[in-house]
């Protein structure tokens, strides 16, 4: 299958088994959240999707489900970095594009600009 696990230092099992990418996953980003606000985690991968999970409950944050699903390259998606800078999700795929997504809008690398037709 294409799982995403989390693992704690335990080395006779995984901790979760997040299920939802079709593909791959190639990469995993933690990006931090306000304090008391639910954790964010993105994962990308082969199958071009960005994932954003979220704790699912304020009293057991260790319970993740997928709360967005983002298409925006053409190909696998091989990497993901946030950047605290300019406060988005960066990345990058075997299409030769990088893409900044700031509030789930992709900004084209190349452009600046993101919309569709800036090409």
């Amino acid at each position: 299958t294409h799982d995403l696990v989390l693992w704690r230092f335990n080395p006779h099992a995984a901790f979760r088994v997040l299920t939802g990418h079709r593909d791959w996953v190639e990469g995993l980003c933690v990006v931090p959240t306000a304090p008391g606000a639910n954790e964010e985690v993105y994962s990308v991968g082969s199958d071009g999707l960005i994932l954003r999970w979220q704790g699912s409950s304020e009293l057991n944050t260790d319970l993740f489900t997928v709360q967005d699903e983002v298409v925006g390259h053409e190909g696998s998606i091989l990497c993901a970095c946030y950047s605290r800078d300019l406060g988005m999700l960066v990345t990058g795929s075997d299409d030769c594009t990088l893409r900044l997504w700031p509030l789930g809008e992709p900004v084209d690398s190349e452009q600046g600009g993101g919309g569709e037709g800036d090409e």
